[in-house]
């Protein structure tokens, strides 16, 4: 089975956008039904673990010898393992032991993808690069089917739920023209779609680029022009910004280093999908304008709701003596918040949009603290390479992994963004050591 494991990684990379899944049990909040209690196993989780299972002749003494003689990655274990344990007896305390025990579920298998990805030098980052590019494809595509209808089909098999633009609660933007319903795809929100497509945008940039996949040039380019149209239809400032912070990034770095190939490749790539994002703007320019006015009544809901937000997480750790200090446990942010508001509609009790908050708030101070240390590990390397190629990369990746968990809580939240994380910080150590290597 070993020798199919590339091609599981593959698979499991391009499935992550979808949501198939069977739900195990729903955890109610009181007679509602809460997408955070949806406790479920995901089509990719089981790609994710088969990849695990092909995977396990890696781990052997010679691979943790390597990782013993590496201060970054040394650190970055223990700290994972922290991490990875603080959730798992979280569940102890936590208001809903079932949601805390799947979420730590999800984290332990994010973290052995992790470290199998690090330890495993036989996957290139340009095979984790291209599966995450080629995976943009189909829910892409499904973007802009959307943005044309104006509608999203269900499909309990895609893991798709329906979408109508005049039905209160459904995501949309409010204009002159009427209400304009903000691209899905195969996500549960418009933000997740906005989010993954700006990441796997950069991830298309970074790997035609580098130019060792010629082979997947062609689909990779297809990938960055559905993408492009996809993230913008998304409606998702904080996916606007993080990518263009990104790209400015790695466009100036790339401008003042010496490989002329990486230059040309880059460029080329960058114009393709930025005519797009461009052409798109200006075609949808009438709903995408009043996304950015801050008087829009649902840009001021919006913006009061996540100022709220903090107050509410205030009170979520005053609420015991011990609540900075251990948590509310894994998963458990919108059960705690339910505890201090209760008697609400379930579709209230929202996450704080903000992943290292959210983080402080559910695993305490001992995770918020590995959790920095796994940060600054898996960093170390990207920093101390950023003249190369790969690290520019990195870094520019890491530029839109920040701004998105700065401004959202899907990272944390949904399986996919957690999967998502690993990958990134796997990608981030492996590039920077690539970079370091090459200094």
């Amino acid at each position: 089975m070993k020798h199919y494991r590339k091609l599981l990684l593959f698979l499991f990379l391009v499935v992550l956008p979808w949501q198939t899944r069977w739900i195990v049990e729903d955890v109610m909040m009181q007679t509602d039904v809460s997408q955070y209690g949806r406790l479920s196993i995901y089509a990719f989780d089981i790609l994710l673990i088969a990849f695990l299972v092909s995977s396990a002749h890696v781990w052997t003494k010679k691979a943790w010898g390597r990782i013993k003689a590496s201060k970054p990655h040394l650190y970055a274990f223990i700290a994972l393992d922290v991490l990875m344990a603080v959730a798992l007896v979280s569940a102890i305390w936590s208001p809903e032991p079932r949601v805390a025990l799947f979420a730590a579920g999800h984290l332990i298998l994010a973290g052995m993808l992790f470290v199998t990805l690090v330890i495993d030098k036989e996957i290139s980052p340009d095979l984790v690069l291209g599966g995450i590019g080629i995976g943009l494809i189909a829910p892409g595509l499904l973007a802009w089917i959307q943005s044309a209808q104006q509608s999203v089909f269900a499909s309990t098999i895609l893991g798709i739920a329906a979408q109508d633009p005049n039905v209160l609660g459904t995501a949309v933007i409010e204009h002159e023209g009427g209400r304009w319903l903000r691209a899905y795809g195969s996500f549960p929100h418009p933000n997740i779609l906005g989010g993954y497509m700006a990441f796997g945008l950069m991830a298309v940039l970074g790997v035609i680029a580098r130019g060792r996949t010629k082979a997947l040039d062609l689909p990779l380019a297809l990938a960055a022009v559905l993408a492009g149209g996809a993230m913008v239809m998304s409606g998702s400032r904080a996916a606007w910004i993080a990518f263009a912070l990104g790209m400015v990034w790695l466009y100036e770095l790339t401008m003042k280093g010496r490989s002329e190939t990486f230059k040309q490749r880059m460029q080329y790539t960058l114009l393709l999908s930025m005519g797009v994002v461009l052409v798109v703007g200006f075609a949808l320019r009438g709903p995408l304008m009043s996304r950015l006015q801050p008087e829009n009544r649902l840009e001021v809901i919006s913006n009061t709701e996540r100022v709220a937000q903090w107050s509410d997480t205030s009170r979520i750790l005053r609420r015991t003596a011990t609540g900075a200090l251990i948590g509310t446990g894994a998963g458990n942010y919108v059960f705690a918040f339910e505890q201090i508001h209760p008697l609400r509609h379930a579709w209230e009790y929202q996450p704080i949009h903000n992943v290292p908050a959210l983080i402080f708030v559910e695993l305490g101070v001992l995770g918020a603290l590995a959790l920095l240390v796994f940060v600054v590990a898996t960093d170390w390397y990207p920093h101390k390479g950023w003249r190369h190629e790969s690290g520019r990369i990195a870094m520019s990746l890491g530029l839109i992994v920040l701004v998105l968990s700065l401004f959202d809580h899907y990272l944390w939240t949904q399986p996919t963004g957690v999967y998502l994380l690993a990958v990134f910080f796997a990608l981030n150590l492996r590039l920077g050591e690539e970079a370091v290597s090459h200094s």
